[in-house]
């Protein structure tokens, strides 16, 4: 069943105008995993900042400049509006300098754990978004993947100006997944990362029709991924890049930059990379199979291997399903696959 959502809504970040008195509009983050970000200041003291809009896991260094800072308090407390924030407290006043701190979010509201697992925060993001209760076990299979995989996601919702659709993309590009409302589990990691998936295997005989559609123009032979985001220097502080070396010689020099600010470490980032370029390297295929009712337990997501003469090569290993049409009242079915012409190498 689909998951209906208002994905088009500005997230409902709020800012320093909710406390009726400040310096600047400054937005008050929300934060998942350990990130480093400045934080907003709550009175002219200079000594007592905002670092989250919700309570967090705890506060790792403190930076004035490139000077570390030893003397401050933690404490979550409730700001002018009678919300608990999580504050940070200095022993003396800054000047001009910038402040910085590096921090652990959200805790799971279930495990108490850092709450870093892609689908853990992307439910998370969607109900505090939306403000819809959403069921967490919807997400239970991306979850399992990611922790079997150990995809995670560090990052900041930090402006209002962004719709929640968008919020989400960056998180699931982040962690190397695909996501959509109507498929199983919401989200899946990219058949290149999951390891251990086990495509379904459709027989030739519930098909009968197929159409293919080949394009070359989403090739790309050489992919960097930016990762490691630093919200307070507002960079990316690493990138990896990718090649496919023989499609490099058969396409050319092909570049394709891809911006994972959620994406926390090289390794991961690394993961990212080998994983699109083996996506992006080759031409691909959209092929249209049309069934019987069989196939009525195929959801969008899944992925799906199967021979039939009319199919590219004859066969499919691990086609993935971007689209499913059932015919309730006939049980037929049409499948939308994408999947590569051939191999990267």
């Amino acid at each position: 069943m689909s998951l209906l959502l208002p994905l088009s809504r500005l997230v409902p970040l709020r800012d320093t105008t909710a406390w009726g008195r400040f310096a600047s509009v400054r937005p008050l983050p929300r934060v998942y995993g350990r990130v480093t970000l400045e934080p907003v200041p709550y009175d002219d003291t200079g000594m007592l900042f905002v670092l989250a809009d919700h309570p967090i896991g705890g506060v790792v260094s403190v930076a004035l400049g490139d000077t570390p800072v030893t003397a401050y308090r933690m404490r979550h407390e409730a700001d002018f509006t009678g919300r608990t924030v999580a504050f940070l407290e200095l022993q003396t006043a800054i000047g001009k300098e910038v402040l910085t701190v590096t921090l652990d979010g959200l805790l799971h509201p279930v495990t108490g754990r850092h709450m870093t697992n892609p689908a853990d925060v992307s439910w998370d993001l969607l109900q505090w978004a939306t403000g819809r209760i959403i069921d967490r076990s919807r997400f239970a299979l991306w979850a399992s993947a990611c922790q079997r995989e150990g995809i995670e996601v560090h990052g900041v919702v930090t402006t209002a100006d962004e719709t929640i659709r968008a919020q989400l993309d960056a998180v699931v590009l982040s962690a190397g997944s695909l996501w959509s409302g109507a498929m199983p589990g919401f989200g899946r990691l990219l058949p290149e990362l999951d390891r251990v998936e086990t495509p379904i295997l459709l027989s030739s005989g519930a098909l009968s029709s197929v159409s293919c559609e080949a394009r070359l123009d989403g090739i790309a032979t050489v992919v960097t991924v930016r990762f490691g985001y630093d919200w307070a220097a507002a960079d990316f502080t690493g990138s990896v890049t990718y090649h496919a070396p023989e499609a490099v010689k058969r396409y050319g020099r092909i570049e394709r930059v891809i911006e994972a600010p959620w994406c926390p470490t090289p390794r991961q980032a690394a993961r990212l990379a080998e994983a699109h370029c083996k996506r992006l390297s080759g031409a691909r295929w959209t092929t249209t199979v049309d069934g019987d009712r069989s196939m009525s337990d195929i959801e969008a997501g899944a992925s799906i291997s199967t021979v039939h003469p009319l199919l590219p090569g004859g066969a499919v290993s691990g086609a993935l399903v971007t689209g499913v049409d059932r015919d309730h009242e006939s049980g037929a079915m049409t499948l939308s696959l994408d999947h590569l012409a051939a191999e990267a190498e």
